[in-house]
C-alpha cells in the first residue's frame, strides 16, 4: 500500500515539473536568478504556514539537522548549476547531461547504502538515457562540432562539467533521504527552500540585481502559479522519497520529461518527430518498467542508519560539527 502511494505522489511531483517549464517561459524580462530567488521566497512563505500546521518539529538532533541542511544545500547547488550551464550549452546538451541523475542516483545507492542493482534496474536505467538523448536531441550527438572555434569548444566542455555537477548534486539529493525518512516531508521541503532563498539574498546585496517587487505585471501572477507548483512539486516528491528507494524513485521522477515535451506539444503547438515520440515511449518505459520490478519501500528495503555513518565518517576527517 505505502508502496503504490509513494508512485502515486512521485508521478504527481512529475506532473507538476512538466507544468512548471511552461510557466518558466511565460515570464519575460526578468532576470534568471530573480525567477529562481522570487519564486524560492514565494515558496518558503507558503510552506511556513504548511509547516505550523502540521505540527511538526522544525529543530533536530545535530546530524539530522546537518542531513537537512546538506540536502538543501545539495538541491540549491543542482538547481544553480543547471541553471548556469543553460548559458554555456545548448538546451539540449545541458537538460541531456543533468538528466543522466538516475544513473548516478543508482551508483550511489549501491555504493553508499548498498541498495541491490537488479536486472530491471539496469534496463529501466538504460531506457530512461535512451529517451533523454532522443528526446533532447544534444548537439554533441546530433550534430559536427568541428566547426566550432577552440574558444566554443573549451566553453562547452566547461559547461558539460557544471551539467554533470548538477546531476551528482541531484542523486546525492535523492540518497541523502534515506536517513530522514523520520522528519516531516514539509520540514524537508522548507529547509530544501530556505537554503535557496539564503544564497539569493546574498546574491543581491553583493550584485545589486533588481527585484521589481513593487512592479505590478503578469510576472508576479507567474511566479505565484511557479511557487504553487514548486510546493506541490517539492512536497509530494519529498513524500514520495521516504517511501520508494532512490533510484526508482529518481526514475519515476524523470517521467517529468515526457510530461514536459507533450506539455510543449498540445499547449505551443511543437510538432511530434519519430525520434521524440520514441524518446517519450522510451522513458515511459522505463517507469513501467522501474514501478513493476525494481520499485520497492524504501525505509523497509534500506537501513537508515548508513548515510549517517558516513556523515560520521566525514566528520571524523574534517572536524565538520561537534557532534554529542
Amino acid at each position: 500500500m505505502m508502496k503504490c502511494f509513494g508512485v502515486v505522489v512521485l508521478l504527481i511531483a512529475a506532473t507538476g515539473e512538466g507544468f512548471y517549464g511552461l510557466v518558466v517561459q511565460l515570464i519575460d524580462g526578468m532576470h534568471i536568478e530573480n525567477i529562481i530567488g522570487l519564486n524560492n521566497l514565494y515558496r518558503l512563505l507558503l510552506l511556513l504556514p504548511i509547516v505550523l500546521f502540521s505540527g511538526s518539529r522544525m529543530l533536530y538532533d545535530r546530524k539530522t539537522m546537518l542531513i537537512l541542511l546538506l540536502r538543501g544545500i545539495l538541491g540549491s547547488l543542482a538547481l544553480s548549476l543547471l541553471t548556469y550551464s543553460y548559458t554555456l550549452l545548448p538546451i539540449g546538451d545541458a537538460a541531456s547531461l543533468y538528466f543522466c541523475s538516475p544513473l548516478y542516483t543508482m551508483l550511489f545507492s549501491i555504493c553508499l547504502l548498498k541498495h541491490r542493482c537488479k536486472p530491471a534496474d539496469v534496463l529501466a536505467v538504460l531506457l530512461c538515457l535512451l529517451g533523454v538523448v532522443l528526446l533532447y536531441k544534444p548537439a554533441f550527438l546530433f550534430t559536427d562540432q568541428t566547426n566550432h572555434s577552440e574558444e566554443v569548444l573549451k566553453s562547452r566542455l566547461f559547461g558539460a562539467m557544471i551539467a554533470t555537477c548538477g546531476a551528482l548534486c541531484d542523486a546525492l539529493l535523492f540518497v541523502c533521504s534515506n536517513s530522514l525518512c523520520k522528519v516531516h516531508y514539509s520540514v524537508i521541503s522548507f529547509y530544501t527552500v530556505l537554503c535557496t532563498v539564503v544564497p539569493w539574498t546574498l546574491t543581491l546585496v553583493v550584485k545589486g540585481i533588481p527585484t521589481n517587487f513593487s512592479k505590478c505585471s503578469n510576472n508576479n501572477l507567474y511566479l505565484i502559479f511557479l511557487a504553487v507548483f514548486g510546493v506541490v512539486i517539492l512536497l509530494t516528491l519529498n513524500r514520495g522519497l521516504q517511501l520508494i528507494s532512490p533510484g526508482p524513485a529518481s526514475i519515476i521522477f524523470s517521467m517529468a520529461i515526457p510530461i514536459g515535451f507533450l506539455v510543449q506539444v498540445f499547449i505551443k503547438g511543437n510538432p511530434i518527430t519519430l525520434i521524440s515520440g520514441v524518446g517519450a515511449l522510451a522513458i515511459f518505459t522505463s517507469v513501467l518498467i522501474s514501478i513493476s520490478f525494481g520499485c520497492t519501500c524504501f525505509c523497509e528495503a534500506l537501513d537508515s542508519s548508513l548515510f549517517v555513518e558516513y556523515i560520521m565518517k566525514l566528520k571524523h576527517y574534517i572536524r565538520i560539527l561537534p557532534y554529542s
